[in-house]
């Protein structure tokens, strides 16, 4: 209960601070105290993580997959791959191959049927339309094996880049590297205007009110090229 009155207490003031129309230092001052104040009241009471040593794994090892498990993971749901089959049958529609589909099909009916001579045996009339069939199953296969081979290099590519794209966290007191996958809520990130650049998730921006600002580029996310400014 005590916590509760607490948590209570500081949205109380936050509110009001939020509504005061006076723009003055003091004012300013109080309202990144305070923002302060709740982001640390977040990470340690609601997320059961700690500002200085992230989440605690050694004496609760199984919190990440519980973590993980109910938040999710931070990665997008891979996308079915097309089958080499589904591949085939979207060859099949262009419309070149259609026709000569049909050109070589009526060509067999009619060289088998109409065009011989009742007299002689049909031997190589079949020839020529199967010539055609067989010239656009060539076609077909390989362009499935093609696109196919595209798709699989785009999925290795994509998983040696996520591999390969690490990010610094703050778990059990240490800084360590894992993926954007293996970052579940209440893990501390560590960002820098270097090789750390890039956020992966939501995040709720922790340290002193009084430090130097941090500026975020969204511009993937809103179009906009101006740095935007976050407290």
């Amino acid at each position: 209960m005590h916590v509760k009155s607490q948590i209570r207490a500081l949205i109380t003031k936050m509110r009001s601070l939020e509504a005061s129309t006076e723009d003055s230092n003091h004012i300013r001052n109080q309202k990144d105290a305070a923002a302060e104040v709740a982001a640390n009241a977040l990470v340690s009471m609601v997320l059961k993580s700690s500002n200085e040593k992230g989440l605690d794994l050694v004496s609760n090892p199984g919190q990440f997959d519980q973590r993980k498990q109910h938040f999710g993971s931070n990665s997008f749901a891979e996308k079915k791959l097309t089958s080499f089959l589904e591949f085939c049958w979207q060859a099949l529609h262009d419309f070149v191959l259609v026709m000569l589909i049909v050109l070589g099909t009526l060509t067999i009916i009619v060289e088998t049927t109409f065009g011989k001579d009742p007299d002689e045996g049909c031997t190589t009339c079949w020839i020529e339309g199967t010539a055609i069939l067989c010239a656009v199953l060539i076609v077909v296969l390989v362009t499935a094996t093609i696109d196919y081979k595209k798709q699989a290099t785009f999925v290795s590519l994509n998983h040696t880049l996520d591999d390969s794209n690490t990010k610094s966290v703050i778990r059990n007191g240490k800084v360590v590297s894992i993926v954007d996958a293996d970052i579940v809520v209440g893990d501390i990130l560590s960002v820098n205007s270097h090789n750390l650049a890039s956020i992966p998730a939501d995040c709720v921006l922790l340290g002193p009110a009084s430090g130097s600002e941090l500026k975020i580029d969204e511009a993937s996310l809103t179009g906009e090229s101006e740095l935007v400014t976050k407290k």
